[in-house]
């Protein structure tokens, strides 16, 4: 790795140019690169891509070390060296990363070393050998030791490494520093409050996903010209990271947060986000792909806000206090282990129960609490994976709870959880995330990612049996964690980072266009609009037109990472990611922004 021609050890410095066999070499790095890094243009999500991930350099460096010792041409005493050099500048940079950056070295830094490697000995070939053999070290130790200047943030929505100077500090660091200066000055974020009954409004959003769990907006009537009349920023704050959306209620929203060692259910003030409560207990849940923090969106009900964690704490809180009501730990009581991801439940309130899912399996992936003081009153399915939520549907006219597994989509009996029917579409190694979407009365599309697509089934019930039948399978929508809805006889949504249009008539695509990178969608069905909430954070106003992507305006909203669904009401846009938070006013048709 460091000369070329075989020469004697006591030779002049100023000898022969390299002449170390390159193109095997060249080969195995560019195999490794493509493997790692291509499939999340093409494939990603896909089997070759956590393939690629998990596998590539782990099998492309012995590859790589084998080329350079039998196969290089290099002399003898350069190959040992050069793997000694390359080997203990390997180990010092693992001792010296930062902790963040176990896996990551593995997966990403060791392809780049690869290249830069062969990149250092095809430029010095020219060289004479005694001059590579002490430049090429310096090379190697460079490349290596980058890495342990960096931090690893997790991976966006193709699994690409997101990395930061590793003395900067973390925005949930900065957080914190922002939380702890205000206590020392006596101000406090958490307001006091006087008990109040929370009244929800018309078009305020209760639950995950709007009132019926679809991402649908009605009664609000936006401008389609944001040009002359821009949306306008009524605030914006640090927040403290996760992965929960907002429910909103008479002008509260409640979302999720991590404040160190401690996970919180916050309560905000609409008009201004100041914090007007805040619950917290101690728990953090972090993992490597999306970091710390909580993963579902809490749920209102008869004055009370009910929460899950990442860890299985299930509390019931006083929405307008926040006080405890009561708490549970669902992994205890569903007998489960904590998901890789975290529990992500958010939880369904109906007919006096809160239905989440725990993934207990033999009987006890769904539990349902009674709303009123926690009691587990029914538990049913045998699924151990989701990250989907139970959905509460009407299907030809009998109301139930749907769930989205590992086994495919499940109805139950909301009273007592008696299983109505069961479509298999078995995924016990895949992780559904998404959301079922109600066609009509009798029909719904289901759909996840991993190169996996949707399905449209429709349902028939004859003398109380129910049975299943699938229309269609398409491979051309493949969401992965980010939810699509479904407008007059069409589907809008990411296929992995791009935006889709889906004819449901067929399962054919209608158009994909537009990159978002993995955000979210709202549906305004009165209008036919769509609007966007990109994976950079940027409002995005579309027409829910099947015959071609018709983008309206686009306007930057936070900054940061953006998994976190938005959510609408009226004319005020919550939107949050794990690290800061907003309400925008969006203009309305005819109509001046309200915004001062």
């Amino acid at each position: 790795m460091l000369s070329g021609s075989m020469v004697n050890a006591g030779q002049a410095s100023e000898g022969p140019p390299i002449r170390i066999r390159l193109g095997g070499g060249f080969a195995i790095t560019l195999s490794v690169m493509a493997v790692v890094f291509l499939p999340r243009y093409y494939a990603v999500g896909t089997a070759l891509h956590l393939f690629g991930f998990i596998l590539g350099s782990a099998i492309g460096l012995p590859c790589f070390l084998l080329w350079w010792l039998f196969r290089s041409r290099a002399p003898w005493l350069d190959r040992i060296l050069g793997l000694l050099v390359l080997l203990a500048c390997g180990a010092v940079t693992a001792v010296l990363a930062d902790p963040s950056m176990g896996l990551p070295l593995i997966v990403f830094a060791i392809p780049v070393v690869m290249f830069v490697t062969m990149l250092g000995l095809a430029l010095l070939r020219s060289l004479p050998w005694g001059q590579a053999r002490y430049v090429m070290p310096l090379v190697i130790a460079a490349a290596c030791l980058y890495w342990a200047l960096l931090r690893f943030e997790g991976v966006d929505g193709t699994v690409s490494g997101v990395f930061s100077w590793r003395w900067e500090p973390t925005a949930e660091a900065q957080y914190l520093a922002e939380l702890e200066a205000a206590a020392a000055v006596g101000a406090d974020d958490a307001q006091p409050v006087e008990p109040r009954t929370l009244t929800p409004q018309v078009d305020d959003w209760l639950q995950f996903r709007g009132r019926r769990r679809d991402g649908q907006v009605r009664g609000t009537n936006l401008s389609r010209d944001w040009l002359g009349q821009t949306p306008q920023r009524m605030w914006r704050r640090s927040i403290g990271p996760g992965w929960s959306s907002f429910c909103v209620v008479d002008g509260h929203l409640f979302t999720q947060e991590q404040r160190g060692e401690m996970e919180a259910v916050v309560c905000l003030d609409g008009e201004t986000g100041n914090t007007l409560w805040v619950y917290e207990y101690p728990s953090r849940f972090v993992e490597m792909m999306a970091g710390p923090g909580p993963r579902a969106t809490p749920s209102f009900a008869d004055g009370r806000v009910y929460a899950l964690g990442a860890t299985g704490r299930l509390a019931c809180l006083d929405g307008a206090t926040g006080v405890e009501q009561w708490s549970r730990n669902i992994a205890q009581d569903g007998q489960a282990a904590i998901p890789e991801w975290g529990f992500s439940s958010s939880p369904l309130v109906v007919d006096g129960l809160v239905v989440v899912f725990a993934g207990g399996g033999a009987g006890k992936a769904l539990l349902a609490y009674t709303a009123d003081d926690g009691q587990l009153t029914w538990t049913a399915g045998d699924s151990r994976l989701s990250y989907s939520s139970p959905q509460f549907v009407s299907l030809l006219g009998e109301p139930q709870v749907v769930m989205h597994d590992s086994f495919g989509l499940t109805g139950y009996r909301p009273a007592d959880g008696e299983q109505l029917w069961q479509y298999a579409w078995p995924m016990p190694k895949h992780s559904r995330v998404t959301q079922p979407a109600l066609v009509g009365e009798r029909q719904m599309v289901t759909a996840m990612g991993y190169g996996t697509g949707a399905r449209l089934v429709e349902f028939a019930r004859v003398e109380g049996t129910w049975t299943t039948t699938e229309l269609w399978e398409s491979r051309q929508l493949k969401p992965y964690y980010n939810d699509f809805v479904v407008h007059q006889g069409f589907a809008y949504g990411f296929d992995s980072d791009l935006f889709t249009c889906l004819d449901l008539t067929t399962g054919k695509r209608a158009w994909k266009r537009g990159r978002y990178g993995n955000g979210q969608v709202l549906l305004l069905p009165d209008q036919e609009l769509l609007i966007v909430l990109s994976e950079k954070g940027q409002i995005v106003l579309l027409e829910a037109n099947p015959r071609r992507h018709v983008e309206l305006a686009k306007v930057d909203g936070i900054e940061g990472k953006t998994w976190n669904h938005p959510v609408l009401v009226g004319d005020r846009l919550y939107i949050r990611n794990g690290e800061q938070a907003a309400c925008y006013v969006l203009p309305l048709a005819n109509a001046v922004s309200s915004a001062p």
